[in-house]
Formats: structure tokens, C-alpha cells, sequence
């Protein structure tokens, strides 16, 4: 059997009773227990009382001149605040009809009179215990409800720290895969709807771009004017990199000087436009510096885009596209910096050994037509791999 020890003196009292002498006899028999005691002489000034002291348990007396001790319960029950106080009857009414009435109204116990004392001390030790149990496993449920509350709050912003870059507050590497995957299904349902409906026209605002962008000779700005400087021109870069772009497209630090934005469901013809864009943005910016000192940088960019193959759209997953994005940015770096390059497939499929052979041998790939390129260099400058 289980026991709690719950301790009681102290707990509030109200007996409601239009007789003195029983008024009386409760109080003789209650006060020893250490209990406060309330009295009321009828049922309007208990319902005040009660609101007004907030008592564990109500002794209420039945027949009473103003309105019955039914009355008095009923009307207290509608009251929120007062509505989880127990009420005991104590009364000479002993039929069956006259206690399915009183817990109808909301009482839960019955005590007859005349009063046996310990009776009356055994049902209100039990009731008061209970209230004080409730209570006390409310004050608890609260506690846990905020304890899980702030446990709640610190999970999601220690994840939210998790994949935030602490140097310029852009998303990390490590964002990008949960927000991506259900951009990957939505573009794939309305390729694949396409491809099964040979009337429908290819869908123009389903492609998603991925762009990686580096800074050029970013080494040389922080042996040059510190990493303090170096971390404030990664800070700028993002603001002009926000920008060009839209704030439903997610844009990453990647690592380093390495950032990566992905434009979300637009048409892939647009790749070139948002690289000249980006290219020309960073270019033409004036970076100052802790000294009030300025510098001015260069960036180099290559882009490819999702599905890499409109009609085999699977071919590929995303992270491999960003393979691809990040194959063109080589090209770019070694061809001049400052410049982007865009790499698209040219079949209607792609072969198993694709992506391999694109990391080993992208230039025999262009010399075969299997890929087509788009950059920003000049016709006299070459495209390097190497």
C-alpha cells in the first residue's frame, strides 16, 4: 500500500451552516487539526467567502432559509475558479434521492448528522489530501511543462546554431539537405507530369540553380589585412549576395571563401543572368575596411542546375549537381577568375559513367558535345580544366 505525507495544517476550512450550535461543534472538532477555519451563516455569503478565501474543502449544510446548500454547490461549481473545490454535505437528509441530488450538483461526499467526530476528521483528512495531492501534481505537471518548454526552446535554437554560420549568420552546409529534399520531390512531381503528357510544355519555373561561388585570392586579403578584415569582407559578401537573390532561395556558407545559393524553381535560363549578376555586384564593390582602409575583390562562380537532365530528371541527385556547379567553378578559377562558367547536358540521357567521367575528363566530355558550356570569358580567352 502506498502512503503520502502530505501536510495539512494550514489548509483552509469553509463551513457553511445556518445554526450556530453546529457551527460550533465543526469548529471544536476541526481547529484542533491545525486547519484555518472560515464560517458562513448561509448559502449567498459562502459563495462569496469561498470566492474570497479560496478554501481546499467546503462543509456545506443542506437546508439553509436563503437558498438551499444544492444552490450554493451548483452556483460554485460554475465558477472556474472555485469549480475544483470538493464540497461535502453534511446534513440530517439521508435519502437516496436527496444524495443522488447533492452529487448531481457536484459534492463528493456525504456526512450525516448527528456529527461522529471521527468520521468527520477521516473525510476531511481524506478530501483535503486529495486536493493537497492534485495540487501538488499540478504545481509539478507546470514545472515539467516548463522545464520541456525550455528544453523545447534550447533544442531549437541550439539546431538553429547548429546549421548557422557564426561568421556571417548564413545557413551552413549542414542546412541544406532537410529544406532541399522536399524542394527535389516538388520539382520531380511537375517533371514528371511533363514527361507522361506529351501536350504539356516543359515547366518553366521548376528548376533549381546551384551556384558555387568562391572569392578570389581570399588568402592574400587576410595575410594583407588580418582575419578580422577578412571575416568583415565575408560578412559584406553576404549582403550583396542577398541582394541578387530572393529570400525564399537558400543561401549557404560552404566552407572557407566557398558560398553556395540555390534559386529555387525558376527557369534554367536564367543561370546566366544570375551569375553576371553576382559577378558584377562583387566586382564593382568597394570593401572597407577596420582602418578605414578599402579593397576591392573579385569572385569566380560556376552554376548547373536541377534536374541536370530535363528528360531523365533522376539521373543525377542534387548533391551531385553540386558536383557539377563546383567543376565549373574550377573551370572558372583556371580559366581567369572573375568569371563564371555554366555546365548543361546536351542528350536526352545520361550514361551510368557520367559523373565520373565529368570529374575525370570534363574536357573530353565538351569535345564530344555531351555537355555544353556558358561563361562570361572573352573569345580570346581559353577555357581551362587544368
Amino acid at each position: 500500500m502506498y502512503k503520502f505525507d502530505v501536510d495539512l495544517t494550514g489548509s483552509k476550512v469553509l463551513m457553511v451552516d445556518d445554526t450556530p450550535e453546529n457551527l460550533n461543534v465543526l469548529r471544536s472538532i476541526l481547529q484542533a487539526e491545525g486547519y484555518r477555519l472560515f464560517a458562513a451563516a448561509n448559502g449567498e455569503t459562502a459563495i462569496k467567502l469561498a470566492a474570497k478565501t479560496k478554501p481546499q474543502l467546503i462543509l456545506m449544510d443542506v437546508m439553509m432559509p436563503d437558498i438551499t446548500g444544492f444552490e450554493a454547490c451548483r452556483r460554485i461549481k460554475e465558477i472556474p475558479e472555485l469549480a475544483d473545490i470538493p464540497i461535502i454535505f453534511v446534513t440530517a437528509l439521508g435519502a437516496i434521492e436527496d444524495m443522488v441530488k447533492g452529487f448531481q450538483c457536484g459534492a463528493v461526499d456525504y456526512i450525516g448528522k448527528p456529527i461522529r467526530q471521527e468520521e468527520l476528521l477521516a473525510r476531511v483528512r481524506t478530501h483535503l489530501k486529495i486536493m493537497a495531492l492534485l495540487e501538488n501534481h499540478k504545481q509539478q505537471t507546470a514545472q515539467l511543462e516548463e522545464k520541456n518548454k525550455a528544453l523545447k526552446e534550447a533544442y531549437i535554437e541550439l539546431e538553429e546554431i547548429s546549421v548557422t554560420d557564426p561568421v556571417t549568420g548564413m545557413k551552413n552546409r549542414r542546412f541544406l539537405p532537410d529544406p532541399l529534399d522536399a524542394d527535389i520531390v516538388h520539382t520531380l512531381r511537375l517533371y514528371r507530369n511533363w514527361l507522361e503528357d506529351d501536350l504539356k510544355p516543359r515547366p518553366t519555373e521548376a528548376d533549381l540553380i546551384f551556384f558555387m561561388m568562391d572569392i578570389d585570392h581570399f588568402k592574400v586579403i587576410n595575410d594583407t589585412y588580418g582575419h578580422v578584415n577578412g571575416d568583415r569582407l565575408l560578412r559584406r559578401m553576404r549582403a550583396l549576395i542577398e541582394k541578387v537573390f530572393r529570400k525564399s532561395d537558400y543561401m549557404v556558407r560552404w566552407g572557407g571563401e566557398e558560398f553556395l545559393v540555390v534559386a529555387r524553381f525558376v527557369d534554367r535560363s536564367q543561370g546566366s543572368m544570375l551569375a553576371e549578376r553576382l559577378r558584377s555586384i562583387i566586382e564593382e564593390c568597394e570593401f572597407g575596411l577596420g582602418s578605414g582602409e578599402t579593397t576591392r575583390c573579385t569572385c569566380s562562380i560556376g552554376y548547373a542546375s536541377y534536374p541536370f537532365e530535363v528528360n531523365q530528371p533522376t539521373a543525377l541527385s542534387w548533391g551531385q549537381v553540386v558536383g557539377v556547379a563546383d567543376c565549373a567553378l574550377y573551370a572558372a578559377k583556371k580559366s581567369a577568375r572573375n568569371a563564371w562558367v555554366g555546365i548543361e547536358h546536351t542528350g536526352d540521357t545520361i550514361s551510368d559513367d557520367f559523373y565520373q567521367q565529368l570529374q575525370l575528363n570534363p574536357q573530353e566530355l565538351t569535345r564530344q558535345g555531351i555537355i555544353k558550356l556558358t561563361h562570361s570569358l572573352s573569345e580570346h580567352q581559353p577555357l581551362n580544366w587544368k
